[in-house]
């Protein structure tokens, strides 16, 4: 039975033992007493039942969070072999002069390094008035003075502009 059926029942009890008393009845009370008394044993083991249950899921929800954290330990384990083996595979076809590398099953080749803005926003307000009026006009940059780089690059002269610079990247590899 559950609390909410235990509860609907010592509340009917509670009801007739009322009912009786108003009647004048006198064994009756003594009577319904006694059923009183087991239906809140039936409770009190029913909540008894419910509170270890809590403290399981507790204990439970525990495990699983050092679960969790062990796994995405794991994971950042994996991330960092996967990058140091694909640096390691990179830097052979760079020493090795060569740009690709072919085997029976996959295909290793050099990707060349883009070039990247690099925008140090402390500098925004050296910017000529008019070429910032420019910049925000195209869209390059917003109220928040975030730099949409893809779009200054569509300004004559972006390199010139303060905090600007254009940096080259790595290469970088294509495994297939």
């Amino acid at each position: 039975m559950s609390l909410y059926e235990l509860a609907a029942e010592l509340r009917e009890v509670e009801e007739l033992i009322e009912a009786a008393e108003a009647e004048g009845a006198q064994a009756a009370p003594a009577l319904l007493s006694e059923t009183i008394d087991c239906i809140e044993m039936d409770i009190a083991a029913k909540v008894d039942s419910v509170v270890r249950y809590i403290e399981n899921e507790g204990a439970r929800e525990a495990a699983l969070a050092e679960e969790i954290k062990t796994l995405q330990a794991k994971k950042k384990t994996a991330e960092k072999r996967q990058q140091w083996l694909r640096e390691y595979l990179r830097d052979f076809l760079l020493n090795t002069g060569r740009d690709k590398f072919e085997t029976r099953i996959r295909k290793v080749s050099l990707k060349k390094p883009v070039k990247s803005l690099n925008v140090d926003l402390s500098k925004l307000s050296e910017w000529d008035e008019k070429l910032y009026a420019t910049a925000v006009k195209i869209g390059a940059v917003e109220e928040k003075r975030e730099v949409k780089k893809t779009l200054l690059k569509a300004m004559p002269d972006y390199l010139s502009l303060p905090g600007v610079e254009e940096v080259e990247g790595e290469y970088s590899i294509i495994i297939r």
